[in-house]
Formats: C-alpha cells, sequence, structure tokens
C-alpha cells in the first residue's frame, strides 16, 4: 500500500516530472508550452523516466491509457486499476491518480486533455456525453478492447501522437479524440451506450466537473448554480431527470468520497478532515460517515 502522505496534492504534467522523474541519463522529455491542453507520449517514455510509485495525487486534465503490451497497474480513487494488453482506461480530471507500476515491456500510449481548451463548441456536448459513458464503463476497473476495436484505437492514438508531433494542428486533434472515444465505446456493452437527455444531461456532467475541481471546498449547490447560469431550482430537476436523484446527493457523494480518500490516504487526523469537509462537529462527521458506509472513520483507515 502506497505511504500516507499530508495532502492530495494537485500536480501539472510539468509538476508530475519533476517530482518523479529519474535522473541520470533518464530526463523527462520536453514539454511543449500548451502542455495541459493536450499532450500524448508513449508508455515507453513513461517506463524509462519515471520513479515508481508515484504518490496520489491530482491532475486537472483527463488521463486516456491504452496498453498494447507488457502491464500497467495505477490508482483510481480508492481503486486498483490492472491493465494489460488492449486494457483502456479512463481517468477524469480531478480523481485521485497514482502510477504503481509499469512492467519491463510495457509499451502502449498515454494521453490528456482539458475540456475547457482543447474541445471546440461544435464537439463539447459530444464529448461530454462520451466521456461520463466511458467513465461509467471504467470506474473501478479497465476495459479490454477486442481485436478489431483494439487495431482501430491504436491507429487514432497513432494519428494523435503524429499530429501532435508535427503540426499539432489543435482541431484535427480535436477531432481525432472524438473518433477516439467512439471507437472505445462501440466495444462497450450495448446497454451501457444508450443516448441521455441533451441539455439535462450536459448541465449534470458539467456539475460533477465543478464538483471536481473545487474539491474539499464544500459550496453549496447556489454556488454551481451560478457557475452554470442556471438557477439552483434548474439545476435541481436537470440533475433528476438524468440521475433519478436530486443534486445534492452529487454534493454528498463527492463529499464522502474525499472522505475516504482522505483517510486511507493521507495521515491527517479525523477531526482536520471533518473539519476540510465543512464539518465543524467531528461527532457529526463520524455520524454522516458511519450511516453511508458501515464504518466509522477510524475503521474505514484500518481496514485493508
Amino acid at each position: 500500500m502506497t505511504a500516507p502522505t499530508t495532502d492530495i496534492p494537485r500536480l501539472t504534467t510539468a509538476g508530475l516530472w519533476k517530482q518523479y522523474v529519474l535522473g541520470g541519463d533518464r530526463q523527462a522529455p520536453d514539454l511543449p508550452p500548451a502542455v495541459e491542453d493536450f499532450y500524448i507520449t508513449r508508455l515507453e517514455n513513461f517506463r524509462q523516466a519515471l520513479r515508481l510509485p508515484t504518490q496520489p495525487h491530482r491532475r486537472d486534465v483527463n488521463e486516456l491509457v491504452f496498453v498494447t503490451s507488457g502491464r500497467l497497474v495505477r490508482g483510481c480513487n480508492l481503486s486498483t486499476i490492472q491493465m494489460e494488453p488492449g486494457g483502456v482506461h479512463l481517468l477524469l480530471a480531478g480523481q485521485i491518480a497514482s502510477v504503481n507500476y509499469l512492467s519491463d515491456d510495457v509499451a502502449g500510449f498515454y494521453c490528456h486533455f482539458s475540456l475547457d481548451t482543447i474541445i471546440r463548441l461544435y464537439h463539447r456536448e459530444h464529448m461530454v456525453r462520451e466521456l461520463d459513458v466511458l467513465h461509467t464503463a471504467m470506474a473501478n476497473k479497465a476495459i479490454t478492447l477486442p481485436g478489431k476495436v483494439g487495431l482501430a484505437v491504436r491507429s487514432v492514438f497513432e494519428r494523435l501522437l503524429d499530429e501532435h508531433t508535427s503540426r499539432n494542428d489543435l482541431s484535427l486533434i480535436d477531432a481525432y479524440l472524438v473518433t477516439l472515444c467512439y471507437e472505445i465505446k462501440s466495444a462497450l456493452p450495448e446497454a451501457g451506450t444508450k443516448p441521455r437527455p441533451g441539455r439535462a444531461y450536459e448541465l449534470t456532467e458539467r456539475l460533477r466537473q465543478l464538483i471536481s475541481q473545487h474539491t474539499g471546498c464544500h459550496l453549496p449547490l447556489t454556488f454551481y448554480a451560478d457557475q452554470l447560469g442556471v438557477s439552483p431550482n434548474h439545476l435541481n430537476k436537470a440533475v433528476r431527470e438524468v440521475t433519478g436523484q436530486p443534486a445534492s446527493t452529487l454534493l454528498t457523494e463527492a463529499r464522502l468520497l474525499e472522505a475516504k480518500v482522505l483517510l486511507r490516504h493521507s495521515d491527517q487526523p479525523v477531526g482536520e478532515i471533518a473539519f476540510r469537509l465543512g464539518f465543524n462537529d467531528q461527532s457529526y462527521f463520524s455520524r454522516f460517515f458511519r450511516k453511508a458506509t458501515g464504518l466509522t472513520p477510524q475503521e474505514f483507515r484500518k481496514k485493508d
């Protein structure tokens, strides 16, 4: 198990390489100026450069990994993701990430992108939907692509890498990303690919993204409604249409996940975690946590 830390840091790409790149003749690759907009590299570069395992951290970009050979193990919130040839995994911005293991023969692709800066308005709603479908399928595990789909996905990754290292035309990169998501989605069970309501669905996903961006802040629903340019009632109606639950449930679920992550991945006292999450009373936090999980915070922390 990874040693606990005092907090879960947010790392930029440059910060990730600076903290975990190996010394000597193994150096981080040159990073382009707009690296937080979009970046792609081969997994071989990670294996040759990173000191593993990395500590749990957050990123403000969406990360997509595809393994063509070898083995990779990464952390995603409270889950351990095992990846073998043909495996693909998506980790959304704001989630807890770590890279735990890369085999000597690992090969494949890593790319990340910011939805706000790389996805053009024409594709935004499509990408919001596609990313949610993929994230739902890969929340706790990687998916293995069948041969034909795997070949198609590998081909798109190759085109992305070639475009990124040559002209770096963001409009083409945008199109390739959309194609990539559609190809991966074609390998999912049909039940997981049903279309969702348009505007309500986009609002719900944008709310989820905002909650991730403000992790640990414990902001009221009115704050998020204002950020999204709608009334709290309208936002609540949209979330209920998509999830069947009020918007407050998303806030509660995010708060609970953050509590679990801090208990598992940090050494902060329970009282400090409670305060960070907006609980002025540690005993109230303990009741909230036990009601949701059946365990006290202390019991959860000791559990493997």
